[in-house]
């Protein structure tokens, strides 16, 4: 037998032996037994014969033939004798070595010439014999044919799945090689003593992972890649797999990250190749199983493929039949000649021995089957239990001892798992309260205001929306009301934080009496708050609980014995009048809100369309600021201030304006409250500062050295610390002197604080001047006028354009009064000839408005700054010019071309 054929047979044995190894002990006992019991039997049966002598003769069987066709006779042909044919014979032959051949191949590929040899005979063959059978059967010629190419294409699959496991098993030994010398180097990095290596535990249990996949690579390699041996390769690589999780940070901190990361790399591809592996075993034993099936039915076309002699045919129709040779001679059985001796007595003793044996070993057998299959039923039934979570379980003991053993250890294994559910269960108890605690605590943080124990903002749009839902089922009106502290910053400047807190606790607590009989009342942020009337019936019941709710703050708070008085501003908008949705409602109430504090506050206020429109001009006008600066559309403008004394232009001021898409330049009117209350009026100040001083600087340096310009300054710059460094920064890039420049600020200013004045006065020390503007309105007094390092006062255009006596009055009193404080005035609003008539006593009046100049790009002032005197002096002849009859006045002025004077 060649040894390819006896490597096949040990590979085929070995995984009988595996399979057997997972028959019970029941079976393995009973197995035991019959062998024991036919051994003994034939025993006795050689031992009671003393001589046997047995005569073998055999005779050849002949294979049936198949049926002939009827010969055209009357009388029916007698049946033909048929044999098989010399091609058929040497296709069997083929295809029994063409098999062998197979077998061999696939196993090692060295008999790959063996193997195509093979194949070419058996195609061969097949072909003789097809050619030969076509002559009587062309059907059963082209099932040879088909049979054999068949046969033909699986061996080739067969072989190529074969060399494919090979080719995975060397790459996945390949690789396992790499992964043992990564882990030899980690382990020799370890120190030596007596022979022995002392290394850390991790180390040693993925060493020992690592020997459990060689060895199950060695009988997966011993049995050709059986199943078994591939799921237990499988189950030592998730044992490395799960020991290098385990030890992952220990690895990675000690051996490195790229160590850890090669020894994942490898055994991914060790899983890879493993997977390729149990795919080609799987298609392997299908092939396999397919290529017998083919093989098989090759034989049987074979079996069918015979040759049958001529027919014969009998004409004569008298005559007597003559004897026909039989279809087919049976076949015979071997002929036997035995003579046989034997003892009796002897035959006797060996029978009862044998039977006493046989008991012997049936008695052993059963008390082995019982001792050990109870206590392992016991076991196993107890397991079932306790896997199930029946903890409350004991195994009886009995059976051998190392089942008895394990019972013990099982037992005792059983109470440890009783007593530790029970602190589990007792941890999972307590856990699961902390975690329903902590649950309640954090969905009151989620919907509850800490400070006021108020429904939070995401809660109460929760409440809002409910109300809404209700509403539109029952037809019914919600009122949304927005409100907040008036002047709550004062508060917690004056007072401190930790008061406003209380303050908002109290005002907490008002809301919700005032509110708790037609709804809820949430806070929003800060000093927000909002309260929802619901199911009203209609809009008055909602617009006159606005109006109580105002006054319910009419009476003062108790906060740490003290009174405090505190209102509130309130928006009011009605659903459905006013929006279906939380966020439209809510979006109209602070626009209504916006509108009540505009009107002097402590006071509720309704919404209408007007107010979003206005709410959304203004939003519009905050989104174009902020890109403003950066694309370029402000600009600077001049008008012009006029002396009364020389009528020659002065200085100018620097008016802000705001070019718009259609070219229109917006006056400051229009956007600076939006920058104010959005915070860019910083940066808008910054640029009209340095525009203005560069301005400043192209006039003093070219056509104008003389050049004063006044900039408006708000109150936020003055309140910037920054704000005077970076003034004087300016005047020193530009080398412009401090008299060029005249710092203007609006009454408002005023009311900022000490610390507004104490920048003025630096302003002052640094030879700044200074103008107050738009004086006579608003907060205005007689004390600013001494208090403030004031240079100049600026007459608001009401005192200038009244028709009031009172207004004129006023106006020339204050002039008469800056004139004796040395102040400089501007009237402001000059628009016709008359306003100008009583000024022109004044010389140290200037004067500023339409009728002088309107305010002029930055291009135009050089040329201005010719025509305007002009323009004043022909004003100026027409106030004096003498009536008919009359002789000139020696107060008329001579104008010169040239000077303007």
């Amino acid at each position: 037998m060649p040894s390819r054929q006896w490597g096949a047979l040990v590979a085929r044995l070995l995984a009988y032996l595996t399979q057997i190894r997972r028959i019970g002990i029941v079976a393995r006992l009973s197995a035991s037994f019959v062998a024991v019991a036919i051994l003994a039997i034939a025993a006795n049966y050689l031992a009671g014969h003393s001589y046997v002598q047995t005569t073998r003769v055999e005779r050849p069987v002949l294979i049936a033939p198949r049926e002939a066709p009827a010969p055209i006779t009357s009388e029916p042909a007698p049946p033909a004798m048929s044999k098989p044919s010399d091609a058929a014979l040497e296709y069997s032959r083929a295809l029994q070595r063409f098999s062998a051949a197979v077998s061999a191949r696939a196993l090692d590929a060295a008999a790959e010439t063996d193997f195509r040899s093979s194949a070419a005979h058996f195609g061969q063959a097949a072909s003789r014999l097809s050619a030969e059978v076509a002559k009587s059967d062309k059907k059963l010629s082209g099932q040879v044919l088909a049979r054999t190419k068949e046969a033909s294409e699986s061996a080739l699959l067969l072989v190529g799945l074969a060399d494919e496991r090979h080719q995975s098993l060397g790459e996945y030994r390949r690789h396992l090689n790499q992964l043992a010398q990564s882990m030899k180097g980690a382990l020799d990095g370890s120190f030596k003593i007596f022979g022995r290596f002392i290394a850390r535990q991790y180390l040693l249990q993925l060493d020992v992972s690592l020997q459990g996949i060689r060895e199950r690579l060695g009988d997966a390699i011993a049995s050709n890649a059986s199943p078994a041996s591939l799921l237990a390769l499988a189950a030592s690589e998730h044992d490395y797999s799960a020991a290098l999780d385990a030890n992952r940070s220990s690895l990675e901190r000690v051996q490195g990250q790229e160590w850890v990361s090669f020894t994942d790399n490898q055994l991914s591809v060790l899983v890879a190749f493993r997977e390729s592996l149990q795919r080609a075993q799987s298609a392997y034993g299908d092939r396999l199983a397919q290529l017998t099936q083919q093989m098989s039915e090759a034989a049987v076309t074979a079996a069918e493929c015979v040759v049958a002699p001529p027919t014969i045919q009998v004409r004569a129709a008298p005559r007597a039949p003559e004897p026909t040779m039989p279809a087919a001679v049976p076949p015979t059985a071997p002929e036997t000649t035995t003579v046989v001796q034997s003892d009796e007595g002897r035959y006797a003793l060996i029978a009862r021995i044998t039977i006493a044996v046989i008991s012997l070993v049936f008695i052993i057998s059963l008390l082995t089957v019982l001792s050990i299959v109870r206590p392992v039923r016991r076991l196993v039934d107890a397991a079932a239990k306790l896997a199930a979570g029946d903890t409350h379980i004991s195994v009886a003991r009995g059976g051998i001892k190392e089942l008895d053993q394990l019972a013990g250890s099982f037992n005792q294994m059983a109470r440890r798992l009783e007593v530790a559910g029970e602190a589990s269960r007792s941890y999972q108890a307590r856990l699961e309260a902390d975690v329903a605690a902590r649950t309640r605590e954090l969905r009151e943080l989620a919907e509850r205001d800490s400070l006021t124990q108020l429904p939070n903002r995401r809660h109460g749009l929760t409440l809002m929306e409910d109300a809404l839902d209700e509403a539109r089922s029952r037809g019914r009106h919600v009122g949304v009301y927005f409100l907040d502290l008036d002047n709550f910053k004062s508060i917690n400047d004056s007072l401190g934080h930790a008061f406003g807190d209380q303050v908002l606790a109290k005002v907490a607590e008002r809301l919700l009496a005032v509110c708790a009989s037609y709804g809820h009342a949430t806070r929003l942020g800060g000093d927000e708050f909002s309260i929802i009337y619901t199911d009203a019936e209609s809009c008055e019941e909602i617009y006159q609980a606005g109006a109580r709710l105002v006054e319910a703050f009419h009476a003062s708070l108790q906060i740490e014995q003290r009174e405090l008085m505190v209102s509130i501003s309130c928006g009011v908008s009605v659903f459905p009048l006013h929006g279906d949705s939380c966020a439209e409602l809510l979006s109209s109430a602070d626009a209504a809100l916006y509108r009540a504090k505009a009107l002097g506050r402590n006071q509720a206020s309704i919404y209408t369309q007007d107010l979003l429109n206005l709410v959304s001009e203004n939003f519009s006008i905050e989104q174009r600021l902020r890109r403003a600066i950066e694309r370029n559309e402000f600009e600077l403008v001049f008008q012009p201030e006029v002396s009364v004394g020389s009528l020659r232009v002065e200085l100018v001021e620097a008016l802000l304006r705001w070019r718009q898409p259609d070219g229109r330049l917006a006056p400051p009117g229009e956007f600076l409250a939006v920058a104010e209350a959005s915070g860019f009026i910083k940066e808008i100040d910054g640029w009209v500062m340095s525009a203005a001083i560069q301005a400043a600087a192209a006039w003093h340096h070219g056509a104008w050295p003389a050049a004063r310009v006044a900039i408006n300054i708000s109150s936020r710059q003055l309140l910037d610390i920054s704000f005077i460094d970076r003034l004087k920064e300016l005047m020193r890039q530009h080398r412009l002197p401090v008299e060029s420049i005249e710092i203007e600020l609006t009454e408002t200013v005023l009311q900022t604080g000490a610390d507004t004045i104490r920048t003025l006065h630096a302003l002052k020390a640094q030879g700044f001047a200074i103008a107050l503007d738009d004086f006579g309105t608003g907060y205005s007094s007689l004390t600013s006028l001494a208090q403030l390092p004031l240079s100049r006062v600026k007459l608001d255009r009401s005192l200038i354009t009244g028709s009031d006596a009172r207004c004129a009055a006023i106006a020339r009193t204050t002039v008469t009064l800056c004139e004796q404080l040395q102040l400089e005035v501007t009237a402001e609003g000059i628009e016709n000839i008359e306003q100008l008539a009583w000024l022109l006593n004044h010389d140290s009046v200037y004067l500023q408005g339409y009728l002088i100049s309107r305010p002029l790009r930055f291009e135009a002032v050089e040329a201005a700054l010719a025509t305007i005197p002009q323009q004043m002096a022909l004003h100026v002849l027409n106030l004096r010019a003498p009536a008919p009859g009359e002789s000139m006045s020696r107060d008329v002025i001579f104008i010169n071309s040239s000077t303007g004077t």
